[in-house]
Protein backbone atom coordinates (compact mmCIF):
# COMPACT_ATOMS: atom_id res chain seq x y z
CA UNK A 1 0.00 0.00 0.00
CA UNK A 2 2.83 2.39 0.76
CA UNK A 3 4.39 1.93 -2.68
CA UNK A 4 1.04 2.64 -4.34
CA UNK A 5 0.39 5.69 -2.17
CA UNK A 6 3.86 7.09 -2.90
CA UNK A 7 3.27 6.52 -6.61
CA UNK A 8 -0.02 8.43 -6.57
CA UNK A 9 0.79 11.18 -4.08
CA UNK A 10 4.07 12.17 -5.67
CA UNK A 11 3.85 15.95 -5.59
CA UNK A 12 2.34 18.78 -3.56
CA UNK A 13 -0.58 19.34 -5.95
CA UNK A 14 -1.66 15.70 -5.79
CA UNK A 15 -1.16 15.63 -2.03
CA UNK A 16 -3.53 18.60 -1.61
CA UNK A 17 -6.16 17.07 -3.92
CA UNK A 18 -6.29 13.69 -2.12
CA UNK A 19 -7.82 13.54 1.35
CA UNK A 20 -8.39 9.80 1.74
CA UNK A 21 -6.71 6.55 0.76
CA UNK A 22 -8.91 3.50 0.25
CA UNK A 23 -7.69 -0.07 0.39
CA UNK A 24 -8.91 -3.63 -0.14
CA UNK A 25 -7.77 -6.38 2.20
CA UNK A 26 -8.20 -10.02 1.24
CA UNK A 27 -5.46 -11.90 3.08
CA UNK A 28 -2.45 -11.53 5.32
CA UNK A 29 -1.63 -9.30 8.23
CA UNK A 30 -0.25 -6.21 6.54
CA UNK A 31 -0.60 -3.94 9.54
CA UNK A 32 2.96 -2.65 9.08
CA UNK A 33 2.01 -1.37 5.61
CA UNK A 34 -0.96 0.56 7.01
CA UNK A 35 1.26 1.89 9.77
CA UNK A 36 3.84 3.07 7.25
CA UNK A 37 1.17 4.86 5.21
CA UNK A 38 -0.20 6.46 8.38
CA UNK A 39 3.31 7.69 9.30
CA UNK A 40 4.05 9.04 5.82
CA UNK A 41 0.59 10.61 5.29
CA UNK A 42 -0.84 11.42 8.75
CA UNK A 43 -3.34 13.86 7.26
CA UNK A 44 -4.96 11.23 5.00
CA UNK A 45 -7.91 9.17 6.18
CA UNK A 46 -7.50 5.41 5.56
CA UNK A 47 -10.69 3.70 4.39
CA UNK A 48 -11.23 -0.06 4.25
CA UNK A 49 -13.47 -0.52 1.21
CA UNK A 50 -13.52 -4.21 0.43
CA UNK A 51 -12.18 -7.50 1.74
CA UNK A 52 -12.85 -10.77 3.45
CA UNK A 53 -10.30 -10.90 6.28
CA UNK A 54 -12.92 -9.86 8.80
CA UNK A 55 -14.44 -13.32 8.48
CA UNK A 56 -11.31 -14.89 9.99
CA UNK A 57 -12.46 -13.78 13.43
CA UNK A 58 -15.21 -16.41 13.34
CA UNK A 59 -13.43 -19.50 14.62
CA UNK A 60 -13.66 -22.56 12.42
CA UNK A 61 -15.51 -20.94 9.56
CA UNK A 62 -14.18 -21.07 6.04
CA UNK A 63 -12.98 -17.68 4.82
CA UNK A 64 -13.92 -18.53 1.25
CA UNK A 65 -17.41 -19.70 2.19
CA UNK A 66 -17.94 -16.58 4.30
CA UNK A 67 -16.69 -14.31 1.50
CA UNK A 68 -19.19 -15.87 -0.91
CA UNK A 69 -22.17 -14.82 1.23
Amino acid sequence: MLDRALEIINDDEARRAISRLAFHWYSGDHFEALGAVREKFPDKELIFTEGCVEYSRFGGSSQIASAEI
